[in-house]
């Protein structure tokens, strides 16, 4: 049996879907958790609408999580039972809890669109 990562992918709109499709063709990646934001009401009518995430997690029989706050026990303890090695991010449209953060082996890589404000982050590469 050859060793697979563990990984959680966090994310919400459009853009975070190519992500999470590349990472579930990755014979070295396995995927224990999407999260992603809640249903939201959309539109004049205001329907309730699932995010492109999880509509594509649905589609690939994924395990789905999408806390209110990432800040709460329960959510935290339901991160830890996943005991994932590495976490990536894609346009999840919340701040992460460093203990969300710093859960993985691996740590947590952060798929950005854009460049960050050079001073964001003190952890950047130039």
């Amino acid at each position: 049996m050859e060793n697979k990562i563990r990984t959680i992918f966090m994310g919400t709109p459009d853009f975070a879907v190519p992500g999470l499709k590349k990472l579930v063709s990755q014979k070295d990646i396995e995927l224990v958790l999407v999260i992603t934001q809640e249903d939201k009401p959309v539109g004049r009518k205001k329907t309730i609408t699932a995010p492109p995430v999880k509509k594509i997690a649905q589609e690939l029989n994924l395990p789905i999580l999408q806390p209110k706050k990432l800040k709460d026990d329960e959510v935290l303890q339901k991160i830890k039972e996943t005991n994932p090695e590495l976490i990536i991010v894609a346009a999840y449209g919340k701040i992460i809890p460093k203990s969300i953060l710093d859960l993985p082996k691996y740590g947590t890589l952060n798929i950005h669109a854009s460049l960050l404000p050079r001073n964001r982050n003190h952890n950047y590469v130039t």
